[in-house]
């Protein structure tokens, strides 16, 4: 006698698994301005006309420090009225949709930003955004890090940098008072250990790293955002 297993009509399939929760898209603004400081790159956002609106950490840096940028009145502004115009005009251009390159400059002090247009929700205006340009190849924690991988000593990390800073051999002999025949062996010595064969190679590999902050970098005193309370 066979067994023979029927369904009722009133029976229903078994439930299919529930699907998984779809993970959350968004980073909320806690995260996006973590994100921005984390980034050893200046980053404003101004209105029309260059009303700061926000500063990452870097920006706040630039603004605080820099004889090139500053801010007056809670816009953003230069010392140098005869640089003034085309900072506004930039701004404007932006606004409008259009990307622009600018360099200010007094004496040798320069200073690059690309100004680029920020779209927001619809219906909204359109913002500026301000890339700062690193002043130099500055010796931060990219290429700390980059000489510790290497295993560099501290007096090659000392001449790379002062490389970096566009330092001649001549003049790190100085500073550090050792002969140039010493500063040139340490030399063939970092090429060596970063698999370069000319030094020119090795400033683009430490130009080519990531713009990274140290954990203990610190804001200025002053904050963008309570310059605009």
């Amino acid at each position: 006698m066979f067994a023979t297993l029927s369904r009722r009509k009133t029976d229903r399939p078994p439930a299919a698994p529930a699907a998984p929760a779809a993970p959350a898209t968004g980073l909320g603004e806690g995260r996006y301005r973590a994100l921005l400081d984390a980034l050893d790159v200046g980053v404003l956002v101004s209105d029309e006309h260059g009303g700061l609106m926000h500063a990452n950490a870097a920006g706040e840096q630039a603004l605080a420090h820099s004889t090139l940028l500053c801010l007056v009145e809670r816009r953003l502004s230069t010392p140098h009225v005869d640089q003034q115009a085309l900072l506004l005009q930039a701004i404007r251009a932006a606004a409008g949709g259009r990307h622009q390159l600018l360099q200010l400059q007094a004496g040798a002090d320069r200073l690059s930003l690309s100004v680029q247009p920020l779209d927001g929700p619809a219906g909204e205006a359109r913002q500026a955004l301000l890339l700062l340009g690193r002043r130099c190849a500055d010796p931060g924690l990219g290429v700390t890090m980059l000489c510790q991988l290497h295993d560099l000593t501290s007096a090659e990390q000392r001449v790379l940098t002062g490389l970096l800073q566009g330092q001649r051999v001549s003049e790190l002999a100085a500073q550090h008072g050792v002969k140039v025949s010493t500063v040139r062996t340490q030399v063939a010595a970092l090429r060596a250990k970063l698999g370069v064969s000319r030094m020119d190679e090795a400033l683009l590999m430490a130009a080519e790293l990531p713009p990274m902050v140290s954990a203990l970098r610190r804001r200025p005193q002053f904050s963008a955002q309570a310059q605009m309370a």
